[in-house]
């Protein structure tokens, strides 16, 4: 089960938000939804080689759809350890940062939180 550890550990970093309208918690960065909390899972957005090496190592995790550069991940909270889970969790954030507009980028990065 999933408890607000996770939602936390996103919601520190600069530029994220929560979407409160649904059943279960989209975790957002800008204008990029990037995590959905549910109650024993995770949906993650991450890039094609991330995916690859989770898919490869995880045995609770599977892709659920393509979009452009990132993938949709659905993974089991109880195959993966939390450490795991926040740095697929990093690498996610990152991986959308450095998509968006330099200027962007910066506004974002700069916030204090």
């Amino acid at each position: 089960m999933i408890d607000n550890s996770i939602r936390d550990y996103f919601l520190d970093k600069p530029g994220t938000f929560e979407d409160e309208e649904k059943s279960y918690v989209t975790l957002n960065l800008a204008s990029e939804k990037i995590l959905e909390l549910h109650q024993d899972y995770v949906d993650l957005k991450l890039d094609e080689a991330t995916t690859k090496k989770l898919l490869d190592s995880s045995k609770g995790a599977k892709l659920i759809k393509e979009e452009g550069k990132f993938s949709w991940n659905h993974i089991s909270v109880k195959d993966i350890s939390f450490t795991d889970l926040c740095d697929l969790i990093d690498q996610s954030y990152e991986s959308v940062i450095n998509t968006l507009p330099e200027d962007e980028q910066k506004e974002i990065l700069d916030l204090e939180w």
